[in-house]
């Protein structure tokens, strides 16, 4: 967390979980090389030897409603890690435009929030831009338009084996399962550019499938929290 990050959420009010939400955003299929999500410097060394090679996300959310207010936020989860004897969702990288998003988030969940300036603009014919950028440094740029009809999707009944993360820091694992529900429909990204220091390196060739949620509902429970793992050791 940068300094400037420190000062407004030293100020920020944290709302405790859970938490109900509700937005519209993008999700996107991915399928990066192992290589380069091993030496990803956005995910910890203590998790690079647990990374299960495999699907990774990138999710742009607008929130409507929160807790702590409306707010924006991108974030990127390079696969599920391996947690005893469990493969678990983790977010590795996460900016909002909310200091009270970053505190409770840190707080509630353990998600490493960083605070960042979004921008988000609707064209006439339905493609959305959306540009991102700290300390007045772009660190990405995300081009949508979606496709084909809205079908229904209920979160609920995906096993909480499958949706179930967990965040890693100071010494404590927080794992939660969230709930979410809503119709989504097919997108096409059409172009995203990053800044490969602060978020990572994505091409359109890397995209399995992307998604649109014009309209959720999401849920974060309270977190359960235990000691966080001793890292893998003899590779």
């Amino acid at each position: 967390m940068s300094a400037s990050d420190r000062g407004q959420s030293a100020q920020a009010h944290i709302a405790p979980a859970p938490w109900k939400l509700t937005g519209s955003g993008y999700i996107v299929l991915l399928r990066l090389p192992p290589r380069s999500l091993r030496s990803e410097p956005c995910t910890p060394v203590d998790l690079t030897d647990r990374l299960v090679p495999g699907l990774s996300l990138i999710m742009f959310v607008d929130y409507r409603t929160s807790p702590v207010g409306p707010y924006r936020e991108l974030l990127f989860i390079p696969g599920r890690f391996r947690i005893g004897g469990s493969k678990r969702w983790s977010i590795t990288r996460i900016v909002v435009d909310s200091p009270a998003s970053v505190v409770s988030g840190r707080a509630n969940w353990g998600i490493p929030k960083q605070l960042a300036t979004i921008d988000m603009e609707r064209q006439p014919d339905g493609t959305e831009w959306i540009e991102v950028s700290q300390e007045g440094r772009r660190m990405a740029e995300l081009v949508f338009d979606t496709t084909g009809p809205k079908l229904p999707v209920d979160g609920s009944v995906i096993p909480r084996r499958l949706r179930t993360m967990s965040q890693f820091g100071d010494g404590t694992m927080f794992s939660f399962s969230p709930d979410a529900s809503g119709p989504v429909s097919y997108a096409r990204l059409r172009a995203i550019r990053t800044d490969r220091e602060r978020f990572p390196e994505i091409r359109t060739s890397n995209v399995m499938m992307a998604l649109r949620a014009p309209r959720f509902e999401l849920t974060f429970p309270v977190a359960e929290t235990a000691e966080e793992p001793a890292p893998i050791t003899g590779h």
